[in-house]
């Protein structure tokens, strides 16, 4: 088992919320230009 310390998983818990928001952004982004391109 690996020994994780409590601020190495508070920041991995944070990344991933970080990421989290940032594909569902960039997803949102790709969305909105090919629903707009497609008028």
């Amino acid at each position: 088992m690996i020994d994780v310390t409590n601020g190495t998983q508070t920041m991995n818990i944070i990344y991933n919320f970080a990421d989290l928001i940032n594909k569902t952004a960039f997803g949102l982004v790709i969305w909105a230009a090919a629903k707009q391109d497609s008028k």
